[in-house]
C-alpha cells in the first residue's frame, strides 16, 4: 500500500507516541486516509476540532470510520487560538 498520509511523530509515551498530522480530508478519501492510520499501527485518533469546524472539513462521520477500524476516538475540541480548558484534563488523553 501506498501511503498518501503524512504523519509526524513528536514523542514516545509509554509504549506509544505522540504524533500529528493534518485533517484526514487534505489527502483525499477520509475512510483511506483513517484507514492506513490504523495500519501503521496507531490505536487512538484524538480530534482537537470544534463539531462545526469537522462538519466544514467534511469530518462529520470521523468517529464512526475511526470506530469502524478498531481505534478509540476522543474528541477534545480546543478553539481556534485557544487552549485547553483544563490542562489536567488534557494531560489525561
Amino acid at each position: 500500500m501506498t501511503s498518501q498520509t503524512e504523519v509526524f511523530r513528536i514523542d514516545s509515551i509509554g509504549k506509544g507516541c505522540l504524533a500529528i498530522m493534518a485533517h484526514p480530508a487534505s489527502t483525499g478519501s477520509v475512510a483511506s486516509t483513517i484507514s492506513e492510520i490504523a495500519a501503521l499501527g496507531f490505536h487512538q485518533v484524538v480530534s482537537l476540532l470544534e463539531p462545526a469546524e469537522a462538519d466544514v472539513l467534511g469530518l462529520a462521520q470521523e468517529a464512526e470510520l475511526v470506530t469502524a477500524q478498531s481505534m478509540k476516538f476522543i474528541s477534545y475540541a480546543i478553539p481556534d487560538m485557544g487552549l485547553p480548558a483544563r490542562s489536567d484534563d488534557f494531560a489525561r488523553l
